[in-house]
């Protein structure tokens, strides 16, 4: 059985035009039995972000993600729109992983912190935004906005959401975070939430966040070994040198980011574990380090300055890292980074970490 895609006769590369694009997301909002082939869309990997400016890739992911309420949400899906909920800064796609959340098969206590922490992320950034169809029919127009959909899914939750009850009350003590509009809402979701006591189904299950790695890669772990690195001293040493002989950290960020619940949070956590590591007395026994999306820009007075500036500690363990040699393809192939780029910019990435052996093999990885 063909696919849409193959029906019409679309290859998805950084070719592929915005309509066509659409067209394809419309067709399968008409067929939900077709909604596997939007999650692999989402991915920051795949081909048809590259060359995009951050704008469309923006409009293009909200716009899926809102299409799961329609669809259904398959459990591929959940990672995705949860991600935007946590860290997502930007209303249009906020607005659209909380109405996609409302495809899922029921609701889910484990959905609530995100939420809330997407209530609490638009606070000074909501704006007015259409879902409904690719682009508005000025006409016969009903705007939503990020926070209105994150309300209308706690709603969607009913009893589950039950332990927001107080944070959304706290909400309201604040007039200057909402308007009156919002103020309803907020009241409308305490009155939906409370006066639900029916029995609810306890989730059984997690929603993980760190996955072994076992597939194959493009590029092995030989073909790397000898990749130069260069740290924030201007040190540079290859991959092999770094990483033997210890276990290490490896996070993933560039200084350029505009969003402070991801490069820089992650940096600031990097430093939180060095406290950790410390006050268990094995600094000396792992390597704690992260490594630029973008190695032309970022140069070691750049990567010292973002590191110093957010709380790392930098020793014979600890570095931030930027490719040299032109070899950040193998880098990207090797750790199969989510991050895509239009020209030498950075249009989209996820959150990743990666887990090293002694031997400087992944062993595991934390994303999203």
């Amino acid at each position: 059985m063909q696919t849409t895609r193959e029906k019409m006769g679309v290859e998805f590369n950084s070719h592929t035009s915005e309509k066509e694009l659409v067209t394809f997301i419309d067709d399968i909002r008409k067929q939900p039995a077709l909604k596997e082939e939007l999650v692999s869309l989402l991915d920051e990997r795949h081909p048809v972000f590259n060359n995009r400016n951050a704008y469309e890739v923006i409009k293009l992911k909200g716009y899926i993600l809102a299409s799961f309420s329609m669809t259904g949400a398959p459990d591929a899906a959940l990672p995705f729109l949860l991600d935007e909920l946590e860290n997502g800064r930007n209303a249009y796609i906020v607005a659209g992983a909380a109405r996609g959340l409302r495809g899922a098969a029921q609701p889910d206590e484990q959905f609530v912190p995100y939420l809330l922490q997407s209530l609490v992320n638009m606070r000074y950034k909501d704006e007015s935004v259409f879902l409904d169809a690719y682009e508005p029919d000025w006409q016969s127009i009903t705007f939503s906005s990020a926070r209105q959909e994150i309300t209308t899914t706690l709603q969607w939750m009913k009893g589950y959401a039950k332990s927001v009850l107080r944070d959304l009350r706290a909400y309201l003590e604040n007039p200057r975070y909402y308007s009156i509009a919002i103020k309803e809402e907020i009241e409308k979701t305490i009155e939906s939430i409370a006066s639900d006591n029916s029995t609810l189904e306890q989730s059984c299950c997690s929603i993980k966040a760190t996955h072994p790695v076992d597939s194959p890669k493009n590029v092995k772990h030989d073909e790397i070994i000898h990749v130069k690195l260069e740290n924030q001293w201007n040190q540079s040493a290859t991959f092999e040198t770094i990483f033997k002989g210890k276990p290490s950290v490896v996070a993933f960020f560039y200084t350029r980011c505009m969003n402070p619940n991801k490069c820089s949070l992650t940096i600031n956590k990097l430093g939180f574990l060095q406290k950790r590591l410390e006050a268990l007395g094995i600094t000396e026994q792992v390597n704690v380090t992260a490594m630029t999306y973008d190695p032309a820009y970022d140069t070691p007075e750049e990567m010292y300055r973002f590191g110093h500036n957010r709380g790392m500690q930098f020793h014979k363990n600890a570095h931030m890292l930027r490719v040299q040699d032109q070899a950040y393809e193998k880098i990207q192939q090797y750790f199969e980074l989510g991050v895509s780029y239009n020209a030498s910019v950075v249009s989209q990435h996820r959150l990743e970490l990666y887990i090293l052996d002694e031997n400087g093999r992944v062993d595991s990885s934390f994303v999203r």
